[in-house]
Parts: structure tokens; sequence; C-alpha cells
């Protein structure tokens, strides 16, 4: 492409900012330096952008799969928690012990009582209404993928 001549007007800033370029880049001419600028711009950013792009897509690749068995983890772990919250809430607040040393353990997977299963239904819903609204906020443009 031919190139054509023109004058231009840059702070002090700017000009130190294209003289550090062309001297990190080894370039020969501070049009050089400029054109490279401008060419990153246009191109979405600079070497450095691309190569930590690069390396995340590598991360990805090859992690993502301990990070969705993480998250799932985590998932069931905060779902398990809010059946023993609403089991404890419920438990609480309609029944009253009579006498503290009375007290014994039924492990749920001996005998499962009907407040657990009702508790692990509620939340559920609960995770599912979470996840609609999610879903509607995004698709109303409210939340962004990353």
């Amino acid at each position: 492409m031919p190139k054509e001549r023109r004058e231009f007007r840059l702070s002090q800033e700017h000009l130190e900012y294209i003289e550090k370029i062309k001297i990190e880049n080894d370039l020969p001419t501070i049009t050089k330096a400029l054109e490279q600028i401008i060419d990153e711009h246009i191109n979405g950013g600079s070497v450095d952008m691309k190569i930590a792009k690069t390396v995340a897509d590598v991360l990805h690749e090859k992690w993502n799969k301990d990070f969705v068995r993480t998250k799932l983890a985590a998932s069931i772990a905060s779902r398990q928690t809010e059946v023993i919250l609403e089991i404890l809430n419920t438990f609480f607040n309609h029944f009253k012990p009579v006498e503290s040393d009375k007290w014994f353990l039924v492990p749920t997977d001996k005998a499962e009582h009907g407040i657990v299963k009702a508790a692990k239904t509620v939340v559920k819903e609960r995770i599912a209404n979470n996840k609609q609204k999610f879903e509607n906020n995004r698709k109303k443009g409210g939340v962004k993928d990353e």
C-alpha cells in the first residue's frame, strides 16, 4: 500500500509511548512503531494479549473437566447444606426437647424421615426457580456470559 505523508500534533506522552514501542520491538522508525500500534489496535490487542488468550485456551482445554467437577461438588455440598438448614429449621420450630440426654442419631441412610424428603424437594425446587430466574435475566440482557 502506498504511504502518504501527514503532519500530526501529539503530546509528549504519546510521542514517548511511540518511541518506547519502537525501542521495545527493535523497529527502525517511529513510523513502523506507529503502524504496529495501529495494527495491534485493529487486530484486537497486542501480542501479549494474544499469548494470554492462547494460555487461557490451553488451560481451559486441559483443566475444564476438573473445574466442572469442582463446581459440581461445590453445588452438591451447597444443596446438602440447604437441606440440613431446612431440616434444622423445621426441627427447632416444631419440636421441643424434653431432656437433652434423650436425643439420639438416626442416619438418613438407615431411615430417611419425611421431613428430609420434603426438604430435598424444597431445595430442588428453589434451585430450579433460581436457575429459571437467571436464564430469564440473561435472555433480557441482564447477565452476560464470559
